[in-house]
């Protein structure tokens, strides 16, 4: 198979993965469709919503992940991810501060 149909077939099932993980609270029945994450700020979505949201941004960040594997050095992967894992666990100290 050439590329170009590869690449179609291949952006096809993305963006279709896309789609569908966005219509997840349409499958997904009503009992895991309630409020439960609440907090001081008041309640979140329900839950359904934050399945789909965090499905979609994972999709979406997939090929440039991907991407950026292929096209950037050992070195510089190491220290995007270093900065990203410091980056996220120091927002995960904040919001246990924030909550205590």
């Amino acid at each position: 198979m050439g590329s170009l149909p590869r690449i179609a077939i291949g952006l096809s099932a993305w963006a279709a993965a896309l789609f569908g993980v966005l219509q997840i609270g349409l499958a997904l029945g009503h009992g895991v469709d309630e409020h439960s994450f609440c907090g001081p700020w008041g309640c979140g979505p329900p839950t359904s919503a934050l399945i789909g949201w965090h499905g979609f941004w994972l999709l979406l960040a997939g090929p440039l992940v991907g991407l950026a594997m292929y096209a950037w050095s050992a070195r510089r992967l190491r220290n995007v991810g270093i900065a990203l894992f410091a980056t996220g666990f120091a927002v995960l100290i904040g919001v246990g501060i924030w909550e205590a």
